[in-house]
């Protein structure tokens, strides 16, 4: 956490916004879904974030991209993980995707690959398979769950490094 204030409150020197620090309230949903725990921390007065009722992690993810391109991190946006690719030791070493135009490109990592594709908590399928039904019967909005972002990193396929 130290890092991450550190960074987000001098991320003007990148390109990006000085945030504001700021201990959470609690939160309680009015949907009854989740709600925020007293002492999480919150980004706060970047041009998405005036309070806690705006939407902050907009700033917090847009400084970090900040940071990324500032360190030569290659970004590729609106592009579709369809399979990571292992090693014959299990290692993940890269990662096969589609970008918008249907263009199937595989991008291997020297020292790592980041999928940054959130949570399943939008994939119906995953949530099905995965949770139990106490879990699934409590979530109201389950029907309208579409994303499969994140299911490369849950189901890995392993392909032979072949040449």
């Amino acid at each position: 956490m130290n890092w991450l204030i550190d960074h987000l409150t001098t991320a003007s020197e990148v390109g990006g916004y000085d945030l504001t620090p700021v201990m959470e309230h609690w939160y309680d949903d009015p949907e009854g879904i989740n709600g925020e725990f007293p002492g999480t921390h919150e980004f706060l007065y970047g041009p998405n974030g005036s309070g806690p009722a705006a939407n902050p992690q907009q700033d917090v993810c847009e400084d970090l991209l900040f940071y990324c391109y500032d360190r030569g991190v290659d970004v590729h946006m609106d592009t579709v993980a369809k399979q990571l690719v292992k090693d014959e030791s299990g290692r993940v070493i890269g990662v096969i995707c589609e970008d918008p135009d249907g263009t199937v490109t595989q991008y291997n990592g020297t020292k790592g690959i980041v999928m940054a594709t959130g949570d399943f908590g939008a994939n119906q399928e995953m949530l099905t398979t995965r949770l139990s039904p106490v879990c699934i019967a409590s979530v109201q909005w389950l029907a309208t769950c579409t994303t499969t972002a994140i299911r490369p990193t849950s189901w890995v396929t392993t392909l032979a490094a072949a040449a």
